[in-house]
């Protein structure tokens, strides 16, 4: 008996040192000492100190040169940010709310599915969209104020400060699952380790009279998110940064072991469904957050007498557990939205063009042109389908 155990510790043993190999040999390994098996961090990880450093670093030496700029009202823009010279105040009801060149307006909001990352711009659905209304021979104007990894919080920042100006006839809401997480994020590094942007956002908060009260505004100065990293526990908002725990992030010696991480995620990953479902609950700030903000554009488009939409984008998990026959894991709050506002969902012509060219065809990191395009085509055909009630109400 003990000749047999000792065969089976020294089998467990063998085990965990070629794990132990492999994740070091083949996991990619980070700044800061953070190991990744494809885009997923083995946790719990290390604070991305180091890599906000070299991030933040790179983009004062390349201000101007990226994709991305840094913005102390809403965290980050685009480079391509939307601009009008003739941008005015709405003089909301009065004769300057007037279309008198009979141009539709559209405006759209939301993260990087708005802009139709990866694909250039004139494979994007918003063009998709201009090009198929040509046909209707309508003159139409879209302003894209989408950004990467932006919640639904920013966007609806950007729609105060820019896009209400515009006088939308319509405005598109793009709804994806980051965009919801990202209502409770802070610090962009904490709930993306390996992000591109090393910057701060604002955030909602719910506060004891039921109102929507604004955090972290102005966000981070760019140059103060290492110290800030450094310092966390100590952070006037860090109770309220829902991607920063204990259980994510910890300096346990113990986990050094990179087989001790991998068999954590292996372990967690049992539990996430439930984990997720439970994050989207209506019960919970996520989902409330997001059903106040909608409710507030929605208020302001009364005013302007525009539409608004909801545009669902699926991701890839998504597609596939849909495909499998099981629900989104804010089904709950999907199904919410659907019920109080006009929504926009190329899910199932997503799936059918998935069960017949396959998922990769559809669907990668975001959507390929192929996914794009039956996106582009499905909002055409509800803008048109709402033309009548638009042009009644103008």
């Amino acid at each position: 008996m003990k000749l047999f155990l000792k065969k089976i510790f020294s089998i467990l043993i063998l085990y965990i040192i070629i794990c132990e190999a492999f994740i070091r040999v083949f996991a990619i390994k980070d700044n800061d000492n953070n190991y990744f098996l494809g885009y997923s961090p083995l946790l719990p990880a290390k604070l991305p100190i180091n890599e906000s450093k070299i991030k933040i670093k790179k983009y004062n030496e390349m201000e101007g040169q990226l994709s991305f700029t840094y913005d102390s009202i809403v965290g980050w823009l685009p480079k391509n940010v939307v601009k009008n010279k003739n941008l005015r105040k709405p003089a909301i009801g009065g004769q300057e709310n007037e279309n008198k060149e009979n141009i539709l307006k559209i405006v759209i909001l939301g993260d990087s599915y708005a802009l139709s990352a990866p694909l250039i711009d004139s494979l994007s659905w918003v063009k998709k969209i201009e090009k198929d209304l040509k046909t209707y021979d309508m003159k139409t104007e879209i302003f894209n104020f989408g950004a990467g990894g932006y919640g639904l919080d920013q966007s609806y920042i950007r729609w105060l400060k820019e896009g209400k100006y515009y006088f939308p006839d319509i405005v598109i809401v793009g709804i994806t699952e980051g965009l919801i997480k990202s209502n409770l994020n802070l610090i962009r590094p904490l709930k993306t380790i390996r992000t591109g942007i090393p910057f701060s956002k604002p955030r909602f908060i719910i506060n004891n009279a039921g109102k929507l009260s604004l955090i972290n505004s102005p966000t981070i100065p760019k140059n103060d998110i290492v110290s800030t990293l450094s310092d966390l526990e100590n952070w006037k908002w860090v109770d309220y940064e829902y991607f920063f725990s204990n259980e994510k992030y910890s300096d346990n010696i113990l986990y050094n072991f990179k087989t001790l991480t991998f068999l954590n995620k292996v372990l967690d990953k049992k539990k996430y469904r439930k984990k997720e479902m439970e994050f989207f609950s209506l019960n919970n700030e996520a989902s409330q957050i997001t059903i106040k903000i909608m409710e507030k554009i929605k208020f302001d488009l009364e005013e302007l007498n525009g539409e608004l939409f909801i545009i669902h984008f699926p991701t890839r998990n998504s597609l596939k557990s849909l495909n499998n026959g099981l629900k989104l894991l804010y089904n709950d709050l999907f199904v919410k939205l659907a019920n109080n506002y006009k929504v926009i969902d190329p899910t199932e012509k997503l799936l059918e063009l998935i069960n017949r060219q396959g998922l990769d065809a559809v669907a990668k990191d975001h959507y390929t042109e192929l996914g794009y395009n039956a996106v582009g085509s499905m909002a055409t055909k509800s803008i048109i389908e709402n033309l009548g009630k638009i042009s009644n109400d103008k």
